[in-house]
C-alpha cells in the first residue's frame, strides 16, 4: 500500500497518512502528472498549503459519480460487515452522493457550564 492523502481526525491532533490500494495509488499518480500547474492556496484553518477543484476540472468529478452510481448498484447485494445487504437495510441501489456546493467555517460552539445530549434540556437554577 502507499500512502494517501493527510488528514487530521481533529483540529489539535498532527496530520498522519493513510495508506491506500495501489489502485488507488495509481490513479493519484496519473492525476498528479496528468493536471496542469496551478497555485496552491493556503488553507486557513491547517496552514497547509492545498489544491483547490477549478471548473474545468468538474466533469471529472461528474464522471466520478456515474462510477460510484455503478458501483453501489454493484455492492447492493453485497452483506455489509455487521451482516445485511444495502438493500437490506433500506439503502437504494442509487444512491447518490450530495453535491458539495459551499463549505464556510462554523462558527465557534457557545461554551456551557454544563454540556447536555441533544433533546435534554437543562433545569432553569433557581435563585
Amino acid at each position: 500500500m502507499r500512502a494517501g492523502r493527510s488528514f487530521c481526525g481533529h483540529k489539535t491532533g498532527t496530520a498522519f497518512t493513510k495508506p491506500v490500494g495501489p489502485i488507488l495509488g495509481q490513479a493519484v499518480d496519473v492525476r498528479q502528472t496528468v493536471r496542469p500547474d496551478r497555485p496552491k492556496f493556503t488553507d486557513r484553518r491547517t496552514g497547509e498549503r492545498v489544491d483547490l477543484l477549478f471548473a474545468d476540472e468538474r466533469p471529472a468529478v461528474d464522471v466520478g459519480q456515474t462510477a460510484l452510481d455503478k458501483l453501489f448498484a454493484r455492492l447492493a447485494d453485497v452483506p455489509t460487515p455487521a451482516g445485511p445487504t444495502p438493500r437490506q437495510i433500506g439503502i437504494p441501489p442509487n444512491a447518490a452522493l450530495l453535491p458539495l456546493v459551499e463549505v464556510r467555517r462554523s462558527a465557534p460552539l457557545a461554551s456551557a457550564k454544563e454540556p447536555t445530549a441533544p433533546g435534554v434540556h437543562r433545569r432553569k437554577e433557581e435563585s
